[in-house]
């Protein structure tokens, strides 16, 4: 078991090689299979009429949204700054401005620049977790839970 722990890495790389290898085998296999008679040709291009189809729709639908976002992202900097709040886009210390509190996820890795630039100023940097405890009002522990773990 700890020879599995210690060279996970190794293992990972080695198993991404092999099934990238297979790929290949299959890919070069299948391409090298007849491409059968007539009819199943005619109905090989019918199938890939319509994935490219769907494709060019699915494209086409994601492109759309990505310009509605990015409009509402544009227009909500600009709305945000006449109300004194800063949208950035990006990972950049100077995003950081003067703010008094840096709220951060644990998603966020411990060497982005304005989580660094944060703790650099001595600027509370608060995981979200703990920030939305501290700001939640305290449990009322004379209520039973809304579930019993006996279910």
């Amino acid at each position: 078991m700890d020879f599995l722990i210690e060279h996970a890495v190794a293992i990972a790389i080695v198993c991404g090689i092999a099934g990238a290898v297979y790929g290949l085998l299959l890919t070069r296999w299948v391409l090298s299979q007849p491409d059968g008679d007539d009819r199943m040709r005619e109905i090989a291009a019918a199938i890939q009429e319509g994935a490219a189809a769907y494709l060019k729709r699915q494209y086409t639908t994601i492109a759309g949204v990505a310009v509605i976002v990015f409009v509402i992202i544009a227009v909500a900097g600009a709305w945000t700054d006449d109300l004194g709040i800063k949208v950035a886009i990006g990972h950049a210390a100077e995003n950081l401005g003067n703010a008094a509190v840096v709220v951060y996820s644990s998603a966020v890795k411990s060497e982005n620049p304005e989580l660094a630039a944060a703790r650099a100023h001595l600027k509370l940097a608060a995981l979200h977790l703990e920030r939305v405890r501290e700001l939640s009002p305290p449990a009322d522990r004379s209520r039973p839970p809304l579930r019993s773990s006996a279910m």
